[in-house]
């Protein structure tokens, strides 16, 4: 909803933007704490894509909350792609801060 609406303001109060403010939008990174709401997670990931989603831990307001090891958890139990799965919890964090990317050995089921 945001993208959409920026778009339509930022045409009309700022008409010399270089860009819209949705493709402006998609170059931040994003943080999936969403205390387990799949709507606002998969909102996310449909406006700004899993390249853009890294994991937080809410340091240290979450721990009030709910364990650490749920606020990930609830990403895995979401059906995503694998391929999604992955950069969400394993990759884009490292990229974000231009670390290299650790190679990750799959799981014995």
């Amino acid at each position: 909803m945001l993208p959409n609406r920026l778009d339509k303001q930022g045409r009309h109060d700022h008409p010399n933007l270089p860009e819209p403010p949705s493709v402006t939008a998609k170059k931040f990174w994003y943080d999936t704490v969403c205390y387990g709401s799949k709507a606002a997670f998969t909102g996310a990931l449909e406006a700004f894509g899993a390249d853009h989603l890294v994991t937080r831990s809410d340091y240290p307001v979450l721990q009030d909350y709910e364990a650490y090891r749920e606020t990930f958890a609830y990403i895995e139990r979401l059906g995503l792609p694998p391929a999604d799965l992955e950069k969400i919890l394993h990759h884009k964090c490292a990229s974000a801060v231009r670390l290299p990317t650790l190679v990750r050995q799959p799981k014995e089921r």
